[in-house]
């Protein structure tokens, strides 16, 4: 009787384990009269949720940022990504910010204990393939886990064959808006060319499989099929969840490593490169989840001025290993109209609160000067940035300035700001970037033990071990692409490095 209990015991964690898994499905282009979180989307996740037993679907609310309960209940949880008015917009930038905003909104439901970001499976259709690289890329460099991407008919060039919209996500490189990454567990992809269709592609470092001419929507209710369908051997079956895992196909052509940084794309558009000009104010990265406001570009800086004062970023993740924000501007027109303090002024505001409130427009500037945010104690998070010009009195009725600003950007913790304390002065970290290993070496004339520990980027602690020797070699081989911080302790102080690993 007691074997018997200890085996159904054991057959109830490993199904809560398997079933935990998070599922996010992303649309791509949706026309005005479309409904795809309300369509195939949600007969997806209901067709996840009845093939697990168990399942919560939540939606993401552009409005706030968060995953917001739709139905359902259990430990496996669906989540639809809904950046409808973002899809339709063809300007540049747009398909980048919406995976930036993925990103912000999981890590934040994470954080919240809204749902787990185990065993991590991206479905994403048509240009919501691009949303879901540029969001896999971000989690992998953050050191996240993530168990399969699935792209159905990936899109990522201009609609209609012409190359004038930001489709690609990556503008440098035509048709790399979609990657199977170096990190991802397994990845597959799905695609067709019917004649009066749009047609996707093979993603390169996938197993890809060409589905014939189909259709577009057509290839979408295909992998539908495979999800309702438990006896079909494709598709969905090859998920975690599916039953196929044991009978995944090999993954083909380059697997290219991630090249995201926070330091240059982790606020997006923050230099301003991609934007239509002084007519159009829905700046990429700068308007559909969170950002907004009046203000536009000149030359690609940000201009504000009077009838034009304000900008907000879109929400956007403050990793634990950024410092700073940082930033340039410059003075094009001053207030002349009174003396500091009754003049117009620059301030900066981290969601509803100001960051710095002192920056007076009293002396046109020939060159720019540079701006600090200090992030200590918000690391973790998820913010949005506001930039407003503001009168004497902090309204913007009576603005008689003009300020330009460029450069929006993380700065990261460097050794020169980590906490470096007693004896502990010369702690090195080789290779980094490393691979399997690297190599710590401290004082060498230390004699009391030392603690090697290695956190993630949410300050969750991976491993731990005592150091026998100097220099002291560390195992990094199961560890994922991404950064870390290594924290060296001992009874007389302690050092604090971060470490990028890149298999």
């Amino acid at each position: 009787m007691k074997k018997r209990i200890v085996v159904i015991c054991i057959l109830f964690v490993f199904a809560f384990k398997t079933n935990a898994q998070t599922t996010i499905i992303t649309h791509g282009y949706a026309a005005l009269t479309s409904d795809p979180i309300n369509g195939w989307m949600l007969d997806m996740a209901n067709g996840i949720c009845s093939r697990t037993g168990t399942g919560t679907i939540r939606e993401y609310n552009k409005a706030s940022g968060n995953f917001d309960y739709k139905s359902g209940s259990g430990t496996c949880t669906v989540l639809l990504f809904d950046w409808w008015d973002d899809s339709n917009d063809l300007h540049e930038g747009f398909s980048e910010g919406a995976g930036a905003a993925l990103f912000a909104a999981l890590m934040n439901g994470y954080n919240n204990g809204v749902f787990n970001l185990n065993d991590l499976h991206f479905i994403g259709h048509s240009r919501g393939c691009i949303v879901n690289s540029e969001a896999i890329e971000r989690l992998l460099v953050s050191g996240i886990e993530v168990e399969q991407s699935t792209s159905i008919d990936a899109h990522d060039w201009g609609g209609l064959g012409l190359v004038i919209t930001d489709y690609d996500a990556n503008p440098d490189s035509i048709n790399s808006g979609v990657e199977g990454w170096v990190g991802i567990n397994w990845a597959d992809s799905y695609w067709q060319d019917a004649l009066f269709s749009t047609n996707g592609r093979a993603v390169e470092g996938t197993y890809a499989v060409y589905k014939g001419t189909i259709t577009h929507d057509g290839i979408h209710d295909w992998y539908l099929e495979t999800i309702l369908d438990s006896t079909l051997h494709e598709g969905y079956y090859f998920s975690k969840l599916g039953g196929g895992l044991a009978n995944r196909p090999a993954r083909t052509g380059i697997q290219r490593n991630p090249f995201f940084t926070f330091p240059h794309d982790g606020i997006v558009n923050g230099n301003f490169e991609r934007g239509i000009g002084l007519l159009y104010k829905k700046i990429g990265g700068w308007w559909y989840h969170g950002g907004g406001g009046d203000a536009n570009m000149d030359n690609t800086y940000m201009v504000l001025e009077n009838g034009k004062s304000s900008k907000t970023h879109d929400r956007f993740y403050i990793p634990t290993s950024a410092a700073s924000i940082k930033l340039q501007y410059k003075i094009n027109q001053s207030d002349n109209n009174g003396t500091i303090p009754n003049i117009d002024k620059l301030r900066i505001k981290l969601n509803d609160t100001i960051v710095l409130d002192n920056i007076w427009m009293d002396a046109v500037m020939t060159d720019w000067a540079e701006l600090t945010i200090d992030l200590t104690n918000k690391q973790n998070s998820v913010k949005t940035i506001t930039f407003e010009l503001v009168d004497e009195l902090g309204n913007v009725n009576n603005i008689n300035s003009k300020v330009w600003l460029e450069n929006v950007h993380f700065e990261m913790l460097t050794i020169s700001n980590s906490p470096i304390i007693s004896r502990i002065n010369n702690f090195r970290i080789y290779p980094n970037p490393a691979t399997d290993f690297a190599i710590l070496n401290i004082n060498q004339s230390m004699t009391d033990d030392c603690v090697a520990t290695v956190y993630n980027i949410l300050g969750e602690k991976i491993l731990s071990e005592k150091m026998n020797n100097y220099p002291h070699k560390i195992n990094l081989s199961n560890l994922k692409n991404g950064i870390y911080l290594i924290e060296i302790k001992s009874l007389n102080g302690s050092s604090k490095q971060k470490l990028i690993i890149q298999h």
